[in-house]
Formats: structure tokens, sequence, C-alpha cells
């Protein structure tokens, strides 16, 4: 399950968390964080963190890439 989404500067990237919900306490728990690019197509790549994730998300910007659809 997807959570929250953040932009990435102004580069059309999107950072999203991704979990499961806790069905006691109904929060997200949160396993790894992904890349989307502008068209909304994530990497296959799952970050630890969310630095990790912005600067993936920034490094993928600077070199034009796109995730595959």
């Amino acid at each position: 399950m997807i959570g929250q989404a953040w932009p990435v500067a102004a580069t059309g990237y999107t950072i999203l968390e991704l979990g499961e919900i806790n069905r006691q306490t109904l929060q997200l728990v949160l396993q790894a964080y992904l890349v989307a690019d502008p068209r909304g197509n994530t990497f296959a790549d799952r970050f630890a963190n969310y630095a990790l994730a912005e600067a993936a998300a920034k490094h993928f910007a600077a070199q034009g890439l796109l995730a595959k659809s």
C-alpha cells in the first residue's frame, strides 16, 4: 500500500511510502520508499530511508531516467 507522497523539488519525480496497514492500530507500517518518475511509473529500487530515496530521485532526474512501464 502507498502512504504519503512527496514531490522532489521541481523535478517531477515523487517519493512514495510503501507499507502495510496494521489491522490493530490502523497505521501504516513503513517498509520502504519508492521513487516515481514524472509519468507516475515507479522504479524497481526500494530505499531504506527518505534521504536515500531523495538522492536517487535527484540522480534519476539529472540523468533524465524514466522507470519501465
